[in-house]
């Protein structure tokens, strides 16, 4: 009798349904909903671009803004990129420059602090952790001030930027290091403005007071006098320090566990993605591009950034500088770029040494330029495809070598897959 109940009780609640669509009309509603939702993440996609390019602006406006503000006390004035972290003091007067590609740290402080100086900024390099490094960043610092390509709540990292370098290393570094003096422009002050933060290199200089007779005036208040107008020159210490002729090695080990845990996870070779991170940025975790991209693999947050965050969270998402110096991050967004390359982009290419050689150029300069060499067209068509697909894997590569219409990426091509063959050794 409690099942006939039950029964009853079901029959009851399914006879109160409201009536269901046909199968036509539930078809038709759900690619109503399918158009909508990709309708609103094209609107989304279009929102993220205009932010990026807001950012992208700010970011090259800032970037000459600073690097005129540095020519004042610095004939040639260097900044971040790919293969360099440079910091200045806070009154711009010193700067250490760390050039992954070159292996080489230099440190140029003002001639009375000495090589003593230049050692103690040396000793503080080497605390300086990600996420400190991020916070020095000036032209990006100053770029998220002014649009809301904002900080993601992620750290950076807490993990030191030198890391890999001991102190032992350190010692046998400094036995090594040459100094010599050379003359720089002495600069003038900055004037303090309601936008200094205090991040390197934001900070106002102490005023300096003119003569008040060009003819009684002494040497020294001359000397002022011009130093204040951003004339004369100043003597500055410059100290080279050559790092391990291992470095590279050194760094490619320290980052082989979370490479390899990350390229099992989206499926890529462990080995591309050092091989990648090498010949983008030398492994240098504060690695940042004019255009500009960020990190070890170099990510961009419109192009690359916008299919990962999709892949990664089901939507486009922003991803910050912040984000993209995180090493994990970084290299997690890298090889997630490369699977969707795998998978989406250049998946219909049959032979997968001559599938690999497009997803190297294409990781540089785009899908559609693959084509290129093959077509004369920037987009990957069936037709490209076709081509590609009845040459062997050295006519592709030499297809590509010869004939991507950039340089840089020719190049690309050639060392990651010089390097590709190096790194797969460690595995």
């Amino acid at each position: 009798m409690e099942r006939r109940s039950i029964f009853f009780s079901l029959a009851i609640a399914v006879c109160t349904l409201p009536s269901l669509p046909s199968t036509a009309q539930g078809a038709e509603g759900f690619q109503e909903y399918r158009e909508q939702h990709k309708q609103e993440f094209e609107n989304y996609r279009e929102e993220v671009r205009k932010s990026f390019q807001a950012y992208q602006e700010a970011f090259q406006e800032e970037f000459q803004a600073y690097k005129d503000e540095l020519s004042a006390s610095w004939e040639d004035p260097q900044l971040s990129n790919q293969k360099q972290w440079v910091r200045y003091s806070e009154d711009q007067k010193s700067r250490t420059i760390v050039d992954y590609e070159e292996n080489n740290i230099k440190i140029d402080v003002p001639e009375e602090e000495g090589v003593e100086g230049a050692l103690e900024k040396l000793d503080k390099l080497l605390e300086i952790t990600v996420d400190e490094a991020y916070e020095d960043d000036e032209v990006t610092q100053r770029a998220q001030e002014r649009t809301d390509l904002g900080a993601s709540g992620i750290d950076a990292g807490d993990q030191r930027v030198l890391s890999e370098l001991s102190r032992e290393e350190v010692q046998k570094m400094v036995e090594r290091a040459t100094a010599e003096k050379r003359s720089e422009p002495a600069g003038g002050s900055r004037e303090p403005t309601s936008d200094d933060s205090g991040h390197n290199g934001g900070g106002g200089k102490p005023q300096v007071a003119n003569g008040s007779d060009g003819e009684s005036s002494s040497k020294a208040e001359r000397d002022a006098a011009e130093q204040a107008e951003g004339k004369g020159e100043r003597k500055v210490i410059s100290v080279s320090i050559p790092m391990p002729d291992e470095q590279p090695a050194k760094k490619a080990e320290e980052y082989r566990d979370e490479v390899t845990k990350i390229a099992k996870k989206y499926n890529v070779e462990p080995a591309l993605i050092l091989a990648i991170i090498h010949s983008e940025s030398s492994f240098n975790p504060m690695a940042r591009s004019p255009i500009p991209a960020y990190g070890l693999m170099q990510i961009v947050p419109e192009t690359a950034g916008l299919d990962v965050a999709q892949y990664l969270h089901g939507e486009a998402r922003k991803f910050s500088p912040q984000y993209l110096y995180n090493v994990q991050n970084n290299i997690q967004a890298g090889a997630v770029y490369l699977n969707i390359l795998e998978t989406r982009y250049v998946s219909e290419i049959e032979n997968p040494e001559s599938r690999l050689y497009a997803k190297i150029a294409a990781y540089n300069i785009g899908s559609g330029y693959v084509a290129y060499p093959f077509t004369g067209e920037k987009r990957l068509s069936d037709k490209a495809v076709e081509i590609i697909n009845s040459k062997d894997p050295e006519e592709v590569y030499e297809a590509l070598h010869e004939d991507l219409p950039a340089q840089e990426t020719r190049d690309y091509l050639s060392k990651v897959s010089r390097r590709l063959k190096i790194y797969r050794e460690f595995f």
